[in-house]
């Protein structure tokens, strides 16, 4: 496990566990179970099997579980099973109340990502039989986390801290067992605070075992811890740990390389993500007015508080909308088919923005015989609203389509 502040350490529990709290913000929970050996019997080291998400108090939620036969994910979004169209195509991308999902494809690694408005971008992948976690924090919440990942305060060194506030001494926490007795089992999920959605007839005391004890490396053979340390290098204790705990080659393996890659994911968060605004006035119905079949142009700028270079992306890429490298985003409209505009920014450091939906006004040329009459609705919809043309005499008809889309910022 390591936390926000970079604090590296190991706890095997076998529970639910409260990883990282924003209080009346977010909430993310995560489950283990136990490695099972080829012989179907069971180690005493624990894996992420399952992990729960709960915004603003359940207005949005997430769940992703390992499947029955631990060779892929179940995704949940708000209470929607997006399982069959997250591994459909790699193009994934799903735009949810409070925040997105989508499917990055990089390396031999399918994740799913989950950008959230407070500022937290999770990212959950397969391991072997497992499921594996990267998260990202926006420098605007440092101060105010709790859990397992610590309180994110720059300051490695008092990240062991239990729900009442208590810091816990380097005295209380310099063995795994002391860290699992003193600090882990303090942060397992209750019946009450629990945000995982469950099987009939389960609840989190399901998934608590407070008479398990995991293997502690300190307590181990020296010897074992030899050839551990041979595989894996001294300091990958989780990679030493998996391997005496499993005698898998393979499972070690996939740690140490976990281990790698998670280290990329913790300097990242030290990085302060861009954030994107329009740089261009709305109409009075804050749309963005745009005629069919011309080139409509508007601009986006994302500011980078670390100076970071900047590269600007649609969340749903189309023939007839684009944006450049300096934020110009340029549409062609078809009142045929409405295209809704999302985009955002990613800097150098993999950090991405919010994401802006620019709402557009679009008018049809009326076949070059009218004009737009923004005063007759001819229908309306949650998304759309249809206008009339005025047409030039000696013609009819009713030409000029008006496309409202909702307007949402998620901000990060």
């Amino acid at each position: 496990m390591t936390t926000l502040d970079d604090n590296e350490y190991t706890l095997n529990g076998l529970a639910e566990y409260i990883m990282l709290n924003v209080p009346e913000k977010f909430m993310m929970q995560a489950r283990t179970d136990r490695v099972a050996l080829s012989n179907e019997s069971f180690t005493n080291a624990t894996v992420f099997v399952a992990f729960a998400v709960s915004e603003d108090n359940r207005s949005s939620t997430l769940q992703v579980e390992l499947s029955l036969k631990k060779t892929s994910m179940i995704i949940y979004a708000d209470t929607i099973d997006f399982t069959t169209d997250f591994y459909k195509t790699s193009a994934f991308k799903q735009t949810l109340k409070n925040f997105v999902i989508l499917r990055e494809d990089s390396g031999n690694k399918t994740r799913l990502v989950a950008s959230f408005t407070t500022g937290i971008t999770l990212k959950i992948f397969m391991g072997l039989q497992s499921l594996e976690f990267t998260v990202q924090a926006d420098i605007k919440l440092r101060n105010q986390t709790q859990g397992l990942l610590g309180n994110f305060d720059g300051n490695p060194n008092n990240d062991f801290i239990l729900p009442n506030g208590t810091v816990l001494t380097a005295n209380q926490t310099n063995t795994e067992r002391k860290i699992f007795e003193n600090f882990g089992k303090m942060w397992e999920v209750s019946d009450n605070d629990t945000v995982f959605d469950y099987n009939f007839g389960d609840t989190a005391a399901t998934y608590r075992h407070p008479d398990f004890v995991p293997m502690f490396i300190e307590e181990v053979d020296q010897v074992k811890l030899a050839a551990a340390q041979a595989k894996c290098g001294f300091s990958n204790v989780a990679c030493i740990f998996d391997y005496i705990a499993t005698g898998n080659d393979e499972f070690a393996k996939n740690t140490k390389n976990t281990k790698l890659k998670t280290s990329a994911a913790v300097a990242s968060l030290k990085n302060s993500l861009p954030v994107l605004n329009l740089n261009q006035s709305l109409n009075n119905d804050s749309q963005w007015e745009v005629t069919e079949n011309r080139t409509n142009a508007i601009r986006v700028v994302a500011t980078d508080a670390d100076k970071d270079n900047v590269t600007y992306k649609l969340v749903s890429p189309s023939p007839r909308v684009s944006v450049s490298g300096d934020g110009i985003i340029t549409y062609s409209p078809d009142v045929s088919n409405i295209v809704s505009i999302q985009v955002y920014a990613v800097d150098s450091k993999d950090g991405q923005s919010n994401i802006i939906t620019i709402p557009t006004a679009t008018c049809s040329n009326c076949s070059g015989h009218g004009q737009c009459d923004n005063s007759r609705v001819l229908n309306v919809s949650d998304t759309s609203i249809l206008f009339a043309c005025n047409c030039f005499p000696a013609y009819t008809g009713d030409y000029y389509y008006y496309y409202s889309i909702i307007y949402r910022q998620i901000s990060t």
